[in-house]
């Protein structure tokens, strides 16, 4: 059941996803691709389809890049306010990192201080939103995606995300444990799925390969699954090649039964004490009666 639901979900997901990056602004886990000339700049709006980014996301970009040996800079901009300041690799691969501080529009805005080189960046950005689902981008070594769910200490968790067909995943439960937010030294481990395990998901469908967590948080905090690519499998059959989406079972903590057991006595109190009275009160002569019902005009019936 897990297992079906988990496909559903992605299915569901892979149909609302932008099929690539919109000229001049970048979407959610869709690559981005810039081209800077000597001495240029460039302002990248940051889009979310579901809405502003979120302050207290934890807000990661993941850039390639390609130039004669110029590191050209990224910042993170809220607005025209500058949250991060990044100096990109003059070649190759880097993640970086970003705690939100305000709810808002945000944006990118690259820099090329040469006089003579160009520099090519190709860049996706994801944040720590709980989505149903997210597409892991190819072609980046280092692809990285993030997912954070509000878990209550004493309940039991059971979480499982698929591996897409195209990637082999490593997926690591954590908690940040500073004010930092770069990945993975600002947080704790709490367990690490290495490799997928094989589940069958009907008679009719064939098995999928999932993630399994099973753990009771020791307290009330944000919880982050970070789903990285180990490796491509080479089975690129389209997007949902490369979509994974979380499912979640939350089982709460025991009921708090020694307050059911207090009320139970309570309530066998409260009815000890009616019987006595209503044993006394049949004990009075049978001419008086005990109450009178009221007529639907509210005038009492004959009596005697």
């Amino acid at each position: 059941m897990r297992a079906a639901l988990v496909v559903a979900v992605l299915f569901a997901i892979l149909g609302a996803m932008p099929a690539g990056a919109h000229e001049g602004e970048a979407h959610h886990v869709v690559p981005f691709r810039a081209v800077l000339e000597p001495e240029s700049a460039l302002d990248v709006p940051l889009t979310f389809e579901e809405g502003p980014l979120e302050a207290g996301w934890v807000f990661l970009l993941v850039a390639e890049v390609e130039s004669n040996g110029t590191a050209g800079t990224m910042e993170l901009r809220l607005g025209t306010t500058a949250v991060e300041t990044w100096t990109l690799p003059a070649s190759g691969e880097a993640r970086f990192f970003a705690l939100l501080p305000e709810t808002g529009a945000y944006g990118v805005h690259l820099q090329n201080p040469s006089p003579s080189d160009w520099i090519q960046v190709r860049f996706y950005f994801d944040q720590s939103c709980n989505c149903l689902g997210k597409i892991i981008p190819g072609g980046f070594a280092r692809a990285l995606v993030v997912f954070s769910f509000e878990f209550q200490s004493g309940d039991t968790i059971d979480a499982a995300f698929n591996e897409p067909a195209a990637i082999r995943t490593r997926v690591t439960l954590a908690t940040r444990s500073g004010p930092g937010a770069i990945w993975p030294e600002a947080y704790t481990p709490i367990k690490t799925s290495e490799n997928a395990v094989r589940v069958q998901v009907s008679e009719q469908a064939g098995p999928v390969l999932l993630h399994q967590f099973h753990f009771v948080p020791a307290v009330t905090a944000t919880y982050y699954f970070f789903v990285e690519n180990k490796s491509y499998t080479g089975n690129d059959s389209g997007p949902d090649s490369y979509g994974v989406a979380p499912y979640i079972e939350i089982t709460p903590a025991s009921f708090p039964w020694s307050f059911v057991l207090i009320g139970a006595a309570a309530g066998l109190v409260i009815v000890g004490f009616l019987y006595i009275r209503l044993r006394d009160r049949r004990k009075e002569p049978q001419g008086k009666p005990l109450s009178r019902r009221r007529n639907p005009r509210g005038r009492r019936g004959p009596g005697p």
